[in-house]
């Protein structure tokens, strides 16, 4: 096994030590508070490598696992568009970082490609390209029961020579079938904000599942053809909002060379439910294909319908409420009442397991709308010996949420509770 002989990443005057026994390291490509990826090559046979550490000083143990399970999750894939695990760096005395050590195609992020060349976005011939390669690999990952739940254009890799892609960066990665997105401030959600799902806010009251690799999919290819994400806004909580509630603009605004058929077909991939989205990668690549064949014959297609040849093949339960529209408009009367600084009291009661939380959870959009915070806690059964265990919980919520903040912001938020 090869170690590592590296007592500090950075210097005192900013420059990168890195340096990884066996491996030589030629330039990095990035560097954050987190992690630093450089290129580099292997000495044994010059094979030619990326060097990913995790340079955190203080790492948690779900950070530092989270880190390894990107690595490990490669191991599922055999395609020729998602990067390939070489060998793993583990920490040891003279070297307390971790380092994955992946292959080098010799591609660069494809953000930064566009940069260099001085294009703010992709032509679409080159994007159907790129496209079917994604759709390929996601296709790919899906399959392996394989979430990715990070994917944006910093996150692939391209190589202009051979037009080849890749997709890398595994480290937000799921191998569940569903989870409970967490319920945290905008500013301290996962991923890149531009491209998050909506249910990847916790504020949609639905499970996560593989259809929220469509949205982020939809936003990046929105990305590569228009030169900006499909939203913009004046901070996190702008932009939680318009994944909410906000109709993405068309691509033809932007550019109006782009096929009909083609902004449709992206349409579909940032709609706000996961039902209405893509079902399946093979349907998407149906669609992309019929669109590339037209676009390439300087035909539009007519009375196009984005997902016709989509299926699943799963079965998958709409997640909405069912028989509660009654409660629900209760429940937002109430809390529209209380945005308007009239205080309300509401009382929910219901035997266990009946619905109650899925019902307040209804609330969490219109609060995004309001830049409000949602604060829960539960009375449970196992903690009856401690007092006010429930009230406990949802302060605590707000404690952090409130110590979290800036300094003038702690000033406001501490003359508002004096006056």
């Amino acid at each position: 096994m090869h170690t590592a002989c590296v007592r500090d990443p950075i210097a005192e005057d900013g420059s990168l030590l890195i340096k990884v026994a066996g491996y030589e390291i030629e330039e990095t490509l990035s560097v954050n508070s987190v992690t630093i990826v450089c290129r580099g090559r292997r000495l044994t046979d010059q094979k030619r490598v990326i060097l990913k550490a995790l340079i955190d000083t203080h790492p948690t143990a779900e950070r530092l696992a989270r880190f390894k399970s990107g690595f490990e999750v490669l191991h599922k894939f055999e395609h020729p568009c998602i990067i390939k695990p070489v060998h793993w760096v583990a920490p040891g005395s003279s070297f307390p970082y971790p380092v994955m050590i992946l292959d080098d195609f010799g591609g660069t992020e494809l953000l930064a490609h566009l940069q260099r060349q001085n294009c703010q976005y992709l032509s679409i011939k080159t994007f159907f390209s790129i496209a079917m390669q994604l759709v390929g690999a996601l296709s790919e990952i899906h399959q392996k029961h394989v979430i990715h739940r990070d994917l944006h254009p910093a996150n692939i890799a391209f190589d202009p020579f051979s037009g080849r892609v890749q997709i890398f960066d595994f480290d937000m990665s799921s191998c569940l079938s569903r989870e409970q997105p967490a319920l945290d401030p905008p500013d301290r959600l996962e991923g890149r904000l531009h491209y998050l799902s909506p249910e990847q806010t916790g504020r949609m009251n639905r499970l996560l599942d593989y259809r929220c690799d469509f949205y982020s999919l939809g936003a990046t290819f929105f990305h590569l053809l228009t030169g900006k994400p499909p939203f913009q806004a004046d901070d996190a909580l702008g932009l939680v909002y318009a994944h909410l509630a906000q109709r993405p603009p068309s691509v033809r605004e932007t550019r109006p060379d782009i096929p009909e058929a083609l902004a449709r077909v992206i349409g579909k991939l940032l709609a706000k439910s996961a039902e209405d989205r893509y079902q399946s990668a093979q349907g998407l690549k149906a669609d992309l294909e019929r669109v590339e064949s037209a676009f390439l014959a300087h035909q539009e297609l007519q009375n196009f319908n984005p997902g016709a040849f989509d299926n699943s093949g799963k079965l998958l339960i709409p997640q909405k409420l069912y028989g509660r529209e009654e409660q629900t408009h209760t429940l937002l009367r109430c809390f529209l009442k209380a945005a308007g600084r009239n205080p309300v009291l509401l009382v929910v009661s219901g035997n266990a397991g009946i619905g109650k939380s899925a019902l307040v959870n209804e609330l969490h959009k219109p609060i995004a709308e309001y830049n409000g915070l949602f604060c829960a806690g539960k009375f449970e059964s196992l903690r009856k010996n401690i007092p006010y265990y429930g009230i406990q919980t949802a302060l605590g919520a707000w404690f952090q949420w409130v110590f979290s903040r800036s300094e003038v912001q702690l000033s406001l938020i501490r003359a508002a509770l004096l006056s």
